[in-house]
């Protein structure tokens, strides 16, 4: 590296020589790599530790968000084994309480009738008669209501035995019959998943029976890929997509009550037609935890 400097007459003013000094520049580029070494080295460790608290504010936000959402489908499936719990016991109620007091009464009735007649007075048979039928249709009302809020213990079964249980008993209370295709159903489910089963095709049969005629009632469930795929659906009249709008967003019990018990087991729920013209199917999705 060369440098040169002028030299001055002070006397004079002017410039009379000038001085040139040469040197090696080996020792500043050894600085200047040294420098650049340097502000790497700092970089990556300043990028290390960025990323590194990053990594574990992501991961400790993970882990609290994986254990609140564990948490939420441990509190939704003791609030829906709570809740037939507590269907059973009114259920129980409902059956013990006013259908022996109506039951009872009705008995009475009987024997009130049995006397009119032997003694032949008509006054008040017309009206006793008619207490009767409406003692007999409450009482088949409150029976079938209190049968319906009683499932049978599902903690033994597997899926498709509970499923063949309600599609049985749809068939002999409705005399209708039921196609089904149950394919390769898991032995082994949360018991909150197969009472969620249970009341979908109860409900869904119900509706087609109630609504739909009945007509060529279909249940098809699917397991794959950790779901299970439910399917319930008729070929009655069916309904237009302004009815399937008010249905899918609906404030009907039964319904919105399948809906949140599937949504509240990290499902979907959803009524569609068919077609234009047929039948409606009730399609639930519901994720299954190895």
């Amino acid at each position: 590296m060369e440098s040169y400097f002028p030299v001055w007459d002070r006397h004079h003013q002017q410039v009379i020589g000038v001085v040139e000094l040469y040197k090696s520049p080996v020792a500043l580029y050894e600085t200047l790599r040294e420098g650049r070494i340097l502000v790497i080295i700092v970089s990556l460790f300043s990028g290390v530790v960025l990323y590194s608290f990053l990594y574990w504010i992501v991961k400790t936000a993970h882990q609290l968000i994986e254990s609140q959402r564990l948490r939420i489908k441990l509190a939704s499936s003791r609030a829906v084994e709570l809740n037939e719990q507590n269907l059973r016991r009114i259920g129980a109620e409902l059956h013990d309480g006013p259908a022996q007091c109506i039951g009872f009464a009705l008995l009475k009735l009987d024997s009130i009738t049995e006397e009119t007649e032997n003694q032949q007075v008509k006054t008040n048979y017309d009206v006793i008669e008619k207490i009767q039928i409406v003692l007999n249709d409450a009482l088949q009302e409150i029976r079938s209501f209190s049968a319906g809020l009683v499932i049978p213990e599902l903690k033994d079964l597997s899926a498709k035995d509970a499923i063949l249980k309600v599609i049985e008993k749809h068939e002999k209370r409705t005399t209708t019959q039921v196609r089904h295709q149950l394919n390769e159903l898991p032995d082994e489910l949360k018991l909150s998943i197969k009472i969620c089963i249970y009341r979908l095709v109860q409900e869904g049969l119900n509706n087609a029976v109630r609504h739909e005629l009945g007509i060529d009632q279909q249940v098809i469930v699917r397991h794959k890929e950790k779901q299970l795929r439910l399917e319930i659906s008729d070929a009655g009249p069916g309904m237009n997509d302004e009815d399937l709008e008010k249905l899918n967003d609906t404030d009907h019990l039964g319904l919105r009550g399948l809906r949140e018990r599937v949504e509240s087991l990290g499902g979907k729920f959803k009524i569609s037609s068919l077609s234009q013209s047929q039948g409606v199917r009730l399609l639930a999705i519901l994720p299954l935890d190895e």
